[in-house]
């Protein structure tokens, strides 16, 4: 029994992370126009880093509105045409979100 056990756990594993990388990794588009803003409500999401930030300029800020508990919210503001991966929420222990941004 134990071998059983043992030979099943790689594949619980696999089946595992397979479910937690597709939605955390699976990447939200952003569109924008070069000099334009786009801003994304990002929730509890603190911190991000992009693959290439000379194509953009970007924020995060918290934002609160009447009725609501405070919200997290992205801005990218398109600086120069290009493509670039950004991920808001570097905390492990809080959720994160990747952005596919394009700038045109």
């Amino acid at each position: 029994m134990r071998r059983i056990c043992l030979a099943l756990a790689p594949l619980a594993l696999v089946a595992a992370a397979s479910g937690v990388l597709h939605a955390q990794y699976t990447p939200e588009s952003i569109d924008v126009e070069v000099g334009k803003s786009v801003a994304r409500d990002v929730g509890g999401a603190i911190g991000y880093q992009c693959d290439d930030p000379s194509l953009i300029s970007a924020t995060l800020r918290t934002v609160e509105l009447e009725g609501r508990p405070p919200t997290n919210v992205f801005t990218v503001t398109g600086v120069r045409p290009g493509a670039t991966r950004c991920r808001v929420g570097l905390d492990y222990s809080r959720p994160s979100v990747l952005f596919d941004v394009r700038v045109r």
